[in-house]
């Protein structure tokens, strides 16, 4: 299993997350558990032009999500 760290681009909006981590398969994998897990941003965390999806690491984990970040603007 892969560790993922994904962020976004651009601002963010009042109580909406900035960035998540998350164990994952691949790439898509991740964006996937990320737009599950990060309620009303809608489906922007599998859109590459808004949020950045990087390999951080390796993991003996289960699949999911580990850690999500509220900037809290």
């Amino acid at each position: 299993m892969k560790i993922w760290l994904l962020k976004r681009k651009g601002n963010c909006g009042y109580d909406e997350n900035d960035a998540v981590v998350v164990n994952a398969h691949d790439e898509q994998d991740a964006r996937n558990i990320a737009n599950q897990h990060c309620g009303y941003e809608g489906g922007m965390w599998t859109d590459p032009l808004r949020v950045s999806c990087d390999q951080i690491g390796t993991t003996r984990l289960s699949r999911g999500l580990v850690l999500a970040s509220n900037t809290g603007a």
